[in-house]
């Protein structure tokens, strides 16, 4: 039996405790209700049968309530969904927070607690300089690591997506929120699993549910308006601007958000000392951006309404230098590129979702994602006996819209019946690329210049209908089948030319329509009661797709078809206990290859490039095995989380690469390989130690094993013969905090060992490490008002081919800031990489070569900011 708890007056919902008697007024279980999106929701069970029951519902500072249900037919429903509960407040909490003297109480504060299934982290008891941000919350968080690009991970799992008080909040869009919401709003962090908001509308109860980190924001800033206005000017012409603007209430929130930066985005100083040359942003960026959310929610829950959307500005100055070794038994291959590239890009995206959930159930969503992108470049490509000088112009615009509706009704069975239709469409056009060159033959003494362009258009629409039964038993288990109809349709002109006269060889137009017919069973189960829930599904799904191509070109005019049958079974199993998370789960994914580039075609546009198109290529299959367990203790301040990934592909997409090496062309054609598989498994823990356990250390430990299967390279003439390349990969890194008052010093260590091995006589062993150590200061200066951070790391690198990638690099960031008004004017000066030793490299090995690459990034800085912070219910 479903609950849900609200405030009388501003219809939010409340946590509290639900007690059910028989009755007789004999108490039967108690449960509490836990917040939600919209409410607060709580679940009891009792046996499917006519009865009647006693709720008697209590919550700190408002009147206890009761009702009397009697359950009159079950049939096959396994949930009931109980009046809503609507509390009033006691007469004296309304005025108790007038004219009563403020009490501090004193003590080490717990940072993380369990209530029920639900992980909590308490904001108020870490040290969080003035003027921070989320992200420098959730940096300290134990148990959880915040990547670069905004992805948040708690105990070994991903979050699916940060909520501000139960509701969606920039939904996908994390670095908005993390950097732009103050930290000190924040009351605290609740990490827990919860249906997506369309499965909670059609009532589905999926077993995978999404995993949440809502944010839930102190009690006098739940309603009013954040405003943030800041701006800062540095050396180097370094500039950074934000605004970012939130009204809310208890139905609705509308923010507003602009920012614009020349600093590489997220590359900030004072990260606690977690860099990573491999992880540096590549290029110089330049970002402008501007948008705004808005979700209004009905104050009986009638319907609720989300928009979103966003305008951009981004340009890159990117240069790169790359050496790429290719297997061969005559000798490696080594080619040498220098490039350098402009890039402009601008878009437009806007979201809408509408929910109606009375006189009738609606879902609805509309998307439209529009982008235009302009990119000048220039490469230099040096290998054996040619050398390649390449301008290049290209221009593409895409525009990609879909929408969906869906209805849903329950009939007196207790049955779902679910009808939906969605629809797709994406344009690319122009796709133009302009390209001029001059190919110089060392060992032929003559030099080949070409002017060329190709504009490639595309248009892809598709559009589907998808009925779906589900069916209810009172033990939990839930069957639903579903039918699906769907129309893709493709077209697409890819037009050559060279010197302006179009190249009819190659020029090509087609239509690719399919027609798929689908169905599937799913069995679930999904049982909860207080701390402890289980969760498993299996799903057998079948699907039918009759395709055909109509393909035009000077080398082939011809109606193709294919007609195929695929089975793609999966099965998840979940368990939650006290803190204790278990999950398994399993996939096959069977990907076909685009019939375009199965007909028996050739390709010969590129100077230095053929390539041959494969008929006889077969459809890849992928297992995908994922196991994970994770136990956390507030009570000892321990968390530990293991898990192992396995993926094994069948019939793989490799490349058979034929070299000339007099005239450096390449000939590349498509074929099938097996035996390609990873195994990954990862650990991590994480504990608090020392006097009043002050000190908090994490492990994360990750071991990998890529087993990697392609073409050899062969000169002159193909061969099939396979490369089978071995990769160990292991990863280590510790991080340590030591916290008191106002101090917080921090210390980091990091090894990572990478192996490649490989029977072939041509091969080129990689045993290459990677270490890197540092520590990081953070002190508030109580007299002065001032924080003062600094972090430092040493980053080495050996065993790599290029000397220019086995260096140390010594990085050292500071930042000294003060509050000139307490929450409101914070001031900052910023030291970056003051050294000026910041790089960015990548390493890159598979079964035919390895590659090294270095990019270009954001130079060192010294930047002056200023912050200005209002937060007013």
């Amino acid at each position: 039996m479903n609950g849900k708890i609200f405030d009388a007056f501003t219809r939010t919902g409340v946590e509290g405790t639900v007690v059910l008697l028989n009755e007789h007024d004999i108490p039967l279980d108690t449960v509490e209700a836990k917040a939600t999106r919209d409410d607060a929701r709580f679940k009891i069970y009792v046996p499917a049968e006519q009865a009647t029951y006693q709720f008697k519902v209590s919550a700190s500072g408002y009147k206890s309530q009761s009702l009397v249900y009697r359950i009159k037919h079950v049939a096959r429903r396994f949930q009931i969904e109980l009046p809503s509960f609507y509390l009033e407040k006691n007469d004296s909490d309304v005025y108790k927070s007038i004219g009563l003297e403020e009490v501090v109480v004193k003590g080490t504060k717990v940072r993380f607690t369990y209530r029920n299934d639900t992980l909590v982290y308490n904001a108020s008891a870490f040290n969080i300089h003035s003027g921070s941000m989320l992200d420098a919350l959730i940096r300290q968080l134990p148990g959880a690591e915040l990547k670069q690009n905004g992805d948040i991970y708690v105990n070994g799992r991903k979050i699916d997506y940060l909520t501000l008080d139960g509701n969606d909040f920039f939904k996908g869009k994390n670095r908005i929120v993390l950097d732009n919401l103050p930290y000190y709003i924040v009351k605290e962090l609740r990490v827990f699993e919860q249906d997506s908001e369309q499965n909670q509308f059609l009532d589905s109860h999926a077993a995978r549910k999404d995993y949440i980190m809502d944010v839930r924001l102190k009690k006098e800033y739940a309603t009013g308006y954040t405003v943030n206005m800041g701006g800062g000017i540095g050396s180097g012409h370094r500039y950074l601007g934000r605004l970012f603007a939130m009204r809310k209430t208890h139905h609705s929130n509308w923010s507003v958000f602009g920012n614009t930066n020349n600093t590489n985005e997220t590359q900030l100083p004072n990260y606690g000392g977690d860099w990573n040359p491999e992880r540096a942003v590549e290029g110089l960026v330049s970002t402008r951006q501007l948008g705004t959310y808005l979700t209004i929610n009905e104050k009986d829950r009638k319907w609720k309404e989300t928009m979103s959307a966003t305008a951009k500005w981004k340009k890159n100055d990117a240069s790169i230098q790359q050496t790429k070794y290719e297997y061969h038994s005559l000798g490696n291959l080594v080619s040498n590129i220098a490039n350098s590239d402009v890039s402009r890009l601008s878009g437009l995206d806007f979201f809408n979702r509408f929910i109606l959930q009375k006189p009738f159930k609606l879902f609805t969503t509309a998307k439209i994602d529009y982008s235009k992108v302009k990119d000048v470049s220039y490469s230099l490509l040096e290998m054996n006996a040619l050398s390649k000088n390449y301008d290049g112009h290209a221009e593409k615009h895409s525009l990609n819209s879909s929408a969906s509706v869906t209805y849903t009704t329950q009939l007196p069975t207790g049955d779902n019946l679910n009808i939906s239709i969605k629809g797709d469409y994406l344009r690319n056009r122009p796709n133009r690329d302009d390209e001029e060159y001059a190919v110089r033959y060392l060992l032929l003494d003559s030099t080949e210049i070409r002017n060329s362009s190709i504009n490639k258009t595309r248009q892809e629409s598709n559009y589907s209908f998808n009925g779906q039964y589900v069916m209810r038993f009172i033990n939990n288990l839930l069957l639903s089948g579903q039918v699906t109809y769907e129309k893709r349709r493709t077209h697409a002109d890819d037009i050559y030319k060279e010197n302006s006269m179009t190249d009819l060889f190659n020029s090509r137009s087609f239509v690719n329509s399919a027609n798929v017919y689908s169905t599937g069973l799913n069995l679930s189960y999904d049982y909860f009661h207080n701390q402890k829930s289980i969760r498993m599904s299996v799903y057998f799904p079948l699907e039918y797709t009759d395709e055909r191509i109509r393909y035009n070109s000077l080398q082939l005019d011809t109606l193709a078809k294919r007609r195929e049958l695929h089975i793609k079974p999966s099965y998840f199993f979940e368990l939650n206990n006290d803190g204790l998370h278990m999950e398994s789960s399993y996939s096959v994914d069977v990907q076909s290859p685009e019939m375009s580039i199965i007909l028996p075609v050739v390709n010969n546009f590129e100077a230095l490039t053929t390539y041959i198109y494969n008929p006889g290529l077969k459809n890849s299959i992928e297992h995908i095995f994922n196991f994970l367990i994770a136990k956390s203790n507030s009570n000892t301040g321990r968390s530990f989380s293991a898990g192992v990934t396995l993926t094994a592909r069948k019939n793989a997409l490799g490349r058979k690469l034929t070299f000339n090496p007099e005239k450096g062309h390449y000939t590349i054609g498509n074929g099938n390989v097996n035996g390609n598989w990873r195994m990954s498994v990862g650990l991590g823990y994480h504990f608090d130690w020392g006097k009043q356990k002050k000190i908090s250390t994490d492990i994360k430990s990750s071991f990998d094993y890529l087993r990697n299967v392609d073409y050899v390279l062969s000169y002159y003439v193909p061969r099939d013969e396979l490369s089978k390349v071995n990769t160990l990969l292991s990863d280590t890194k510790m991080v340590s905090y030591y916290r008191h008052k106002q101090l917080t010093l921090g210390t980091n260590v990091h090894f990572l060992w990478r192996k490649s091995m490989s029977i072939r006589t041509d091969f080129s062993r990689v045993s290459a490490f990677e270490y890197d150590y540092g520590c990081n200061v953070s002190y508030t200066i109580p007299q002065w008002g001032v924080d003062l951070s600094s972090d430092v790391k040493m980053f080495s690198r050996r065993g790599y081919t290029s000397a220019s990638m086995n260096t140390d690099n010594f990085i050292w960031n500071v930042s000294v800031s003060k509050n000139v008004i307490k929450n409101k004017l914070n001031v900052k000066l910023v030291g970056f990489d003051i050294l000026r030793n910041l790089s960015n490299y990548k390493f890159v090995v598979d079964a035919q070569g390895y590659t090294e690459t270095i990019h270009n990034t954001a130079p060192s800085y010294v930047m002056l900011q200023a912050l200005f912070m209002l937060s007013k219910k």
